[in-house]
């Protein structure tokens, strides 16, 4: 367990994590509800699908499930408030211009 925390395979991971954001919210089109969504949902992809080939494929190596895990918490807790950002700034942008119309 040691081994992963002290492995850059965290670093990577949430680097693979947050370029998938990226590239949802610059590929969700002009609307800004739609950029969040797709880019939480890019970077957040196929959780449920990896801890079933982890778990069926590595029953014996409890790293492999746990490096799974960390990546969807890590991933979770840093893109769910960049997503929540995005569309606060949605919803800031439009009552602004309901206000001056």
């Amino acid at each position: 367990m040691m081994a992963t925390w002290g492995s850059h395979m965290i670093l990577a991971a949430l680097l693979l994590g947050w370029w998938g954001f990226a590239c949802g919210y610059f590929l969700g089109g002009p609307q800004p509800a739609n950029k969040a969504t797709l880019a939480l949902a890019t970077g957040m992809r196929g959780g449920s699908a990896a801890l079933v080939v982890g778990v069926s494929n590595f029953p014996t190596a409890p790293n492999v499930v746990l490096m799974i895990l960390m990546v969807l918490l890590f991933g979770m807790l840093t893109m769910a408030p960049l997503a929540a950002t995005v569309l606060r700034r949605k919803n800031i942008r439009n009552h602004s211009t309901a206000v001056e119309q």
